[in-house]
């Protein structure tokens, strides 16, 4: 149920709505002295109601991993994954998505995008939403679904280096985030003012599965 209820509401924020031609024009009918009655036409957009964020949620059926060298994309990814039961190495996921690799540094493939992370998480059944312009009400409503948010943001607000955050939980009472992180630990908190510091520089990118 819940596929179909975010795959509605994705595509309402979008705005991806086909509208036939029939509807847009109408070929005038002859007079008729007979009186008329109107019939109500039936929606053209289908509804949906959402479910209300409760004021903290946190996931907990995943695990947590620390990141081999520059390989914070695919632990984010297996992390992920993991809230789906689906248990699959970051190891494993890395050699697909970064088959080059140097530990030393040296022409080392550093860097895979959210939208590889998605196209992989299709090899295991799943449905990828990537989208820029994600807000603190969105990640609350995925989470109140029970799916994990992956956010692209600054490793630190005064480094310049990418790095990728597993949202799994959040607190309205005290206005925080709950992140596993392969670089900086499991079970960080931050508010939601510093996270979006964090997410800003890259447009509030996210990725969510379904």
């Amino acid at each position: 149920m819940a596929k179909y209820i975010l795959s509605f509401f994705f595509l309402t924020v979008a705005g991806f709505f086909i509208v036939s031609r029939q509807f847009l024009y109408t070929e005038p009918e002859p007079a008729s002295d007979s009186p008329t009655y109107a019939i109500p036409s039936p929606s053209l957009f289908p509804t949906s109601i959402l479910k209300t964020p409760p004021e903290t949620k946190i996931l907990d059926d995943g695990y947590h991993v620390f990141q081999t060298f520059n390989n914070c994309g695919p632990a984010a990814l297996s992390m992920a994954l993991s809230y789906y039961g689906i248990n699959v190495s970051q190891q494993e996921l890395g050699n697909e998505l970064r088959p080059f690799q140097n530990p030393q540094g040296d022409n080392d493939d550093k860097s895979v995008t959210l939208e590889e992370l998605g196209e992989k998480a299709k090899d295991f059944g799943l449905i990828p939403y990537h989208r820029p312009n994600g807000n603190i009400e969105l990640i609350k409503l995925f989470i109140t679904y029970d799916i994990p948010f992956v956010a692209r943001t600054l490793t630190k607000i005064e480094e310049d280096i990418g790095h990728y955050r597993t949202v799994k939980g959040y607190n309205d009472e005290i206005g925080q985030l709950i992140q596993d992180d392969s670089l900086q630990n499991k079970n960080l908190w931050f508010s939601y003012e510093d996270f979006f510091l964090l997410w800003k520089q890259f447009n509030y990118e996210y990725l969510v599965w379904v």
